[in-house]
């Protein structure tokens, strides 16, 4: 909910900004592997949310945002790799195994979609 109301928010001319004074509260979760689905989820939802807030928008624009998104997912995994430790590469593996399923998920449905039409 707050990745759709911050892509919203910026899209229609917002200006966010840092507040180092604000509290935020946050579930941790318990275990390593709950800790990984959630890093999953997150990948897998920000490329939903990059679908859905420029569904009605500039498809190359929908892509670059996607193909960026990767992009970072791809470059914490090899930074985990290279600097981190490795609870740091598993949670970075997992947030990028969720861009792609998503990536995966959407391209799929789209042959789908361009098979039943044709």
């Amino acid at each position: 909910e707050d990745a759709v109301a911050f892509y919203k928010m910026v899209r229609a001319g917002w200006q966010l900004q840092y507040t180092p004074a604000a509290v935020l509260t946050v579930e941790h979760r318990s275990g390593l592997w709950s800790q990984m689905r959630r890093l999953y989820q997150y990948g897998y939802s920000t490329v939903l949310v990059i679908r859905a807030v420029f569904a009605e928008g500039n498809l190359k624009l929908k892509r670059r945002e996607m193909r960026k998104d990767l992009w970072n997912a791809a470059r914490r995994v090899m930074s985990a790799i290279l600097h981190g430790s490795p609870l740091q590469f598993l949670f970075a593996v997992s947030y990028l195994i969720g861009d792609i399923a998503a990536v995966l998920i959407l391209l799929l449905a789209r042959r789908q979609h361009s098979e039943s039409a044709g």
